[in-house]
């Protein structure tokens, strides 16, 4: 009997140190595969400082091109959102995840090839969670791809990083109709798409439903709420972990 329960022992001790070294061997190759991206992040925003002089001469010479008080705010404004899509990857720069901010980068390029754009904003440089980055990359992936899924080219969607209370929430916004509560319970079904086309519903409909078995792994939780903002419907997911 305490032969077994030494062997019992010997085996719990065995496969511990197995998921450990399998869960740190994952940690390396999401390193070894998105902490490049973060110095193409960096190459990239110094890139864009080079243009900095000449933006700002342009922000300088709006008052001669535009005379009257409402063209010359509606042309700043204009210009300012421009400034911000333009400059808004260095906040990546800003965070403490470099594997997170490689993997972010990554979809900002993925999403401009498909002609949408990410407006990522930064509401904590210092993200804590107890979820490990190699699943925190995971979730900000359906998330993402849900979100340029649902969004028309041309068009723009957020992504919002936060932390609060030791824990990370996450947020994308994008456009889009209102979320009834049928719709609510069916969107984290396994095979479920809010879309009718038969190869559209082959790859589609997994994502979310991952999404809320990984984050009732680690005890989280998610929300899906509408915004209203400009006369627009925007649909908000938002993950706290």
């Amino acid at each position: 009997m305490t032969f077994m329960v030494i062997l019992l022992v010997a085996d719990i001790m065995v496969l511990n140190q197995q998921r450990t070294i399998t869960i740190q061997q994952q940690d390396i190759k999401d390193y070894q595969t998105y902490e490049p991206m973060a110095h193409d992040l960096i190459s990239d925003i110094l890139g864009k400082q080079h243009d900095f002089n000449n933006q700002m001469n342009a922000i300088r010479m709006l008052p001669y091109t535009y005379k009257d008080y409402d063209s010359l705010s509606e042309a700043i404004s204009n210009y300012s959102t421009f400034l911000e899509e333009e400059f808004n990857e260095s906040e990546l720069l800003k965070i403490n995840l470099p594997v997170v901010a490689g993997f972010v980068f990554s979809k900002i390029k993925e999403a401009e090839q498909k002609g949408r754009l990410i407006s990522v904003k930064i509401k904590n440089r210092s993200l804590i969670t107890p979820v490990p980055e190699y699943d925190l990359i995971r979730i900000l992936g359906i998330l993402i791809d849900n979100a340029i899924e649902a969004t028309e080219p041309g068009h723009t969607f957020s992504l919002i990083l936060d932390s609060r209370n030791d824990h990370v929430r996450i947020q994308t916004k994008n456009e889009g109709g209102e979320i009834s509560s049928e719709l609510r319970k069916k969107m984290f079904v396994r095979g479920y798409s809010t879309k009718t086309s038969a190869e559209v519903r082959t790859s589609r409909g997994q994502g979310l439903p991952n999404l809320k078995k990984l984050v009732d792994h680690y005890n989280g939780k998610i929300y899906l709420d509408n915004e209203t903002f400009h006369e627009h419907t925007w649909i908000c997911f938002t993950v706290e972990l």
